[in-house]
């Protein structure tokens, strides 16, 4: 899953975050391919739990600050995701050690993060460019 440029908001800080999770969701995909590596799918999603959380924490300040209208179904999304990736967590942690979704669930939260910022990262990006708070 590689960042494209279609994919920006037009905010360094947030761009740039957003090219991280990307970075680390390609990594998660490769981990779990062919001959699964579960460490280091576990270590990756680790670091994905933590940096989603402050990513998304940063983002809803920025709402907050602007009064962005869309405030409440973002953070909503961004919950949603979060309880995604808890339960790849939760999966990778499981005793059985029987993973056979582990990829579809990785794709799943490849898309939902492509859909996301195409469409509601990209219209709060607008809204704080327009209110002077990029």
């Amino acid at each position: 899953m590689l960042w494209q440029d279609s994919f920006a908001v037009g905010i360094a800080e947030i761009d740039e975050q957003h090219q991280e999770l990307f970075a680390q969701l390609e990594k998660l995909m490769d981990a779990a391919i062919g001959d699964p590596d579960h460490v280091a799918m576990e270590e990756i999603v680790i670091f994905l739990d933590q940096y989603t959380k402050d990513h998304f924490s940063g983002e809803e300040q920025r709402m907050v600050e602007s009064q962005y209208p869309g405030y409440q179904d973002h953070k909503e999304m961004h919950r949603e995701f979060i309880q995604e990736l808890a339960y790849l967590k939760e999966e990778l942690q499981s005793p059985s050690g029987k993973h056979p979704s582990l990829t579809n669930l990785i794709g799943f939260l490849s898309e939902w993060l492509i859909q996301h910022i195409l469409d509601m990262d990209q219209q709060m990006g607008n809204y704080l460019i327009r209110h002077g708070m990029a």
